[in-house]
């Protein structure tokens, strides 16, 4: 049959890939974590412990893919003071900085379990003296004290304002 003009297939732009994140920049990343470190050594924090997104974000540099609604608190992210590492809850490493080896990525699972198994991994966190948090559930709390049984569990809300305070030769990251 003869092609008509409504049968004419139009390209359309491709979208781009899904799961392409802008690159982190290294030297601005490293400049913020520097600084939470500075503020957790100041703390005296061993260990800290990220849950919430604008906090992993800001500490890391890391950006997520997704987050599914609102969700309870889990270990996203753990910044070990001694030896200074810094481990991400993450099954791939896209969005992640490469100052975060792929062996500091812990994989995403409801399992409680699997999860301590995980935590109880990252070193320096069992020898915690002191950890911090962001957020806290019950269910956490009560499975940090068994993965570090001799640490004080301390809010880490004044650690992260620290870190945040206006440096005047920092970049501002948008």
């Amino acid at each position: 049959r003869d092609a008509k003009p409504e049968d004419e297939i139009i390209a359309l732009p491709v979208p781009p890939a899904v799961g392409v994140l802008p690159k982190v920049e290294t030297g601005v990343h490293q400049a913020v974590l520097d600084r939470v470190y500075a503020a957790m050594a100041t703390a005296r924090l061993d260990v800290l412990v990220l849950g919430r997104r604008d906090s992993v974000a800001y500490a890391t540099g890391a950006r997520s893919l997704w987050t599914a609604g609102t969700r309870p608190f889990g270990a996203a992210c753990v910044l070990v003071a001694r030896p200074r590492s810094t481990h991400l809850l993450s099954t791939w490493d896209a969005g992640v900085p490469p100052e975060v080896p792929f062996g500091h990525l812990y994989g995403i699972t409801w399992n409680p379990a699997t999860m301590a198994a995980s935590l109880a991994a990252i070193p320096g966190f069992p020898e915690a003296r002191r950890l911090g948090v962001d957020a806290l559930s019950p269910g956490f709390e009560r499975a940090a004290h068994r993965l570090a049984p001799g640490a004080e569990l301390v809010p880490a809300d004044d650690v992260l304002r620290a870190a945040r305070e206006c440096d005047p030769n920092m970049p501002v990251i948008v």
